[in-house]
């Protein structure tokens, strides 16, 4: 919702490239508080940008750009599928087992969703379309599950204060470069009160805590 905000008065680009050195740069310096190893194991270097293009690149721009055509309530809906594309790529790419009991949670939370975009209306379901701004939430979630399934990759390697850290400086710098290489970085000349205090917010609750808690708990 405070995203909504930003977007109204900030291109997603930029928005997203600051908000990620902003968090990597405040976890460099909560890593070297804390006594840890900034550099990550070599091995882990391509799973980390990879992450940074997942992470940053493809999830926020598609899923802060898609505000811009479609409503909050429409990304809440389809977020809800996170759970289920999570689980559908974990079996087939790292052929991770799923249960009985798993396979009937993925059956319910698609009719919950469906139920939910239909409004209960079979014929609603029927004659479902989507705008732009929906098919870029749903490209956000896929991008999404894939990081989630990197980070078992490298959760027992790299903490998840540094995969946060490193993986949001590689893909807001690399999100910064391609926009700016192509002519699309432009920075606001001023926000309102309302936009400012909403950044902050996606910033430090929704990127910084959220991303780490994420981690951690992935």
């Amino acid at each position: 919702m405070f995203a909504k905000f930003v977007v109204r008065e900030m291109s997603p680009i930029p928005m997203v490239s600051i908000r990620y050195t902003i968090v990597a740069l405040t976890l460099f310096a909560m890593l070297a508080w804390r006594g840890e190893k900034l550099l990550p194991p070599r091995r882990t270097w391509p799973a980390l940008f990879t992450m940074g293009i997942l992470g940053v690149c493809i999830n926020n721009v598609t899923q802060f750009t898609g505000l811009q055509y479609s409503t909050v309530t429409n990304f809440t809906i389809i977020a809800t599928l996170t759970p289920i594309v999570t689980a559908l790529l974990s079996f087939v790419l790292i052929h991770e087992r799923l249960h009985r009991l798993q396979w009937l949670g993925i059956c319910s939370s698609l009719c919950g969703a469906l139920y939910l975009i239909s409004n209960g209306s079979l014929a609603a379901i029927l004659t479902l379309s989507f705008n732009i701004g929906d098919v870029l939430f749903f490209t956000s979630q896929v991008a999404w599950a894939l990081y989630s399934i990197i980070v078992v990759r490298i959760i027992d390697d790299v903490s998840p204060f540094a995969i946060v850290a490193w993986s949001g400086l590689l893909g807001s710098l690399t999100t910064a470069a391609s926009a700016a290489y192509l002519g699309h970085f432009e920075l606001p000349s001023l926000l309102s009160p309302l936009a400012l205090g909403s950044y902050l917010f996606v910033i430090f609750a929704g990127g910084l805590i959220a991303m780490i808690f994420w981690n951690k708990g992935t």
